[in-house]
């Protein structure tokens, strides 16, 4: 089971390989692509250690887990190259809803412990959704955006162009994924304030 994941920090270091071997390429995600700040985003994952400049991060993939896409960082002048995690393909299963607009969060599901994977999030049958006196298994869905605030979805990829600087979107930052928030025209990570 994926719940509840660790988080994962703003920097990351590593190898340039991508989910299930497949190229990595930068996913435009809801809100455009293409870009980080200037257009600072290379088209396909840096060579690690290669020379950057400046200070942003760059996400190759299409999971709605940033922990299972490519994550390049240019830091210090460098290109920081954090491997996607294997084993991360998005399927819908058997027993998962067909489409993601037909899974309605929180409601009851079985089999407990069942995984879907939806380009807009990755959702889990379980009784630790944070439904307090239910101990029924229910859908969660962290990776998802928060409804009616005007967050894309599915979740940009870190590095896409956006328009509305300052703008912050939760895809499940506490919960081991990434927040993302608008700034010098792309989506970058950022910290919150998660619940002690």
């Amino acid at each position: 089971m994926r719940l509840p994941r660790p988080v994962v920090g703003v920097f990351f270091v590593g190898l340039a390989v991508a989910c299930g071997g497949a190229t990595p390429t930068l996913g435009a995600g809801a809100d455009g692509g293409g870009g980080g700040p200037g257009g600072a985003c290379p088209g396909s994952a840096p060579v690690a250690e290669s020379a950057c400049t400046g200070s942003f991060e760059c996400e190759y993939g299409d999971d709605p887990d940033v922990s299972c896409d490519t994550v390049a960082t240019c830091n210090s002048g460098r290109w920081l190259v954090r491997p996607a995690t294997q084993g991360c393909a998005i399927s819908a299963g058997a027993g998962c809803p067909a489409t993601y607009a037909a899974l309605l969060q929180q409601s009851l599901c079985t089999p407990e412990n069942l995984e879907c994977a939806f380009a807009e999030a990755r959702c889990t049958c379980a009784t630790h959704c944070g439904m307090v006196g239910r101990p029924e298994a229910t859908w969660c869905c962290p990776d998802a955006p928060q409804s009616g605030n005007g967050c894309p979805s599915p979740r940009p990829r870190i590095g896409s162009t956006c328009s509305t600087s300052g703008t912050v979107c939760d895809y499940g930052g506490c919960d081991g994924n990434v927040t993302l928030q608008c700034s010098g025209g792309s989506w970058q990570p950022t910290q919150v304030g998660c619940p002690g």
